[in-house]
């Protein structure tokens, strides 16, 4: 028998009435566990095989290695995320984040993407802009680095381009391949972007930041060699939206 707090980061049907569920653990990285009659409506476990479930999780071990979830106490639901359906893809990209770059156990990643969750959650601040900070978190704990703003080649600091091929900023001048031509607001958020004024970005609107946050997913994806899914539903949901 162990015990690990984790998030729940993915949930499936397994068989007639039990949830696969992956969970993100600061003790343990990630793991499989199953949860025993999770889909009868009177499952005492049933919120444990709920995406964003956070909380003390009780596991049998088989001889083999494989995890049963035999109990868990609840620390936070984030059960508000369901109530805005922007809100809830949203976090459930930053799930996605979690659950594909947790190839080994990090647990500065998993308290960041808990920090994210409650931000969101909870309307300490905008939600967009907490995505993109933990994008660029993401990818700092994660061992990468984000360019500097400003042409790779010459050093100018506006008219830029994102050159999606070389993942950097360049000029007019110096752009070899197709590149994203950015806008003078969405160089600054960037800016505040790469000097972690975080704070700075819900001085922006919701264009300019869904431009940056599309950006920078993509760089996301292109480094690391992932296919975040959620984000196009998301973006398939913006074009309804607005």
């Amino acid at each position: 028998m162990e015990k690990v707090k984790a998030i729940c980061v993915k949930s499936i049907d397994y068989k007639d009435n039990d949830s696969l569920i992956t969970l993100a653990t600061l003790e343990r990285g990630k793991i499989t566990a199953v949860v025993r009659g999770s889909k009868k409506q009177n499952s005492k476990l049933r919120f444990s095989a709920s995406l964003f479930c956070f909380g003390e999780y009780i596991l049998n071990v088989s001889k083999s290695g494989k995890y049963t979830v035999t109990g868990c106490d609840l620390i936070d639901g984030f059960f508000k995320l369901r109530e805005d359906i922007e809100k809830f893809y949203i976090s459930s990209i930053v799930l996605e984040i979690l659950d594909k770059n947790l190839v080994v156990p990090n647990d500065k990643l998993i308290l960041l993407a808990l920090k994210t969750l409650k931000a969101i959650c909870y309307n300490e601040k905008d939600s967009v802009s907490s995505l993109i900070e933990f994008c660029y978190n993401a990818l700092v704990v994660s061992g990468y680095s984000f360019p500097k703003v400003e042409c790779k080649v010459c050093g100018t600091k506006s008219g830029l381009y994102f050159d999606k091929t070389d993942l950097d900023f360049v000029c007019k001048a110096h752009k070899m391949n197709k590149g994203v031509l950015l806008k003078e607001m969405e160089i600054s958020a960037f800016n505040y972007l790469y000097n972690q004024q975080f704070e700075k970005l819900d001085e922006f609107d919701h264009s300019v930041k869904q431009n940056v946050l599309f950006i920078l997913i993509k760089y996301f994806e292109i480094t690391c060699d992932l296919t975040f899914k959620t984000y196009q539903s998301y973006f398939n949901l913006l074009k309804d939206i607005y």
